[in-house]
């Protein structure tokens, strides 16, 4: 599961890794345990993967990785943006964090 923001408004949409289907959905909202609380799911972001950030769960220890390209002249696709900001996935294991669902790369 893979995360992007679109649109001037930055809607949600996320697209499964393994049937590559997009679905738009709640922006503020952990995927796995459906927590809400915006002082539970922070976000990190990382210098050298400008357009990427980190979005935790602290209620299940989860995260998903959003593509936020809107301040680029970039098209985003999703597998290879998953490939692209796997720093991000060091830095989750660093805090302990786990992707309950795995990337389309199999990890």
């Amino acid at each position: 599961l893979h995360s992007s923001l679109v649109g001037k408004e930055g809607a949600r949409v996320h697209c499964c890794s393994f049937c590559r289907a997009n679905y738009r959905t709640v922006r503020l909202q952990c995927p796995y345990c459906q927590e809400r609380d915006a002082g539970k799911m922070p976000f990190f972001t990382a210098d050298e993967e400008p357009g990427f950030r980190l979005e935790t769960c602290e209620t299940c220890n989860g995260y998903i990785k959003t593509t936020d390209f809107r301040e680029f002249e970039r098209a985003s696709y999703l597998p290879l943006d998953d490939l692209e900001s796997m720093a991000l996935d060091l830095l989750a294991a660093k805090r302990g964090l786990s992707r309950p669902t795995s990337s389309a790369w199999g990890f």
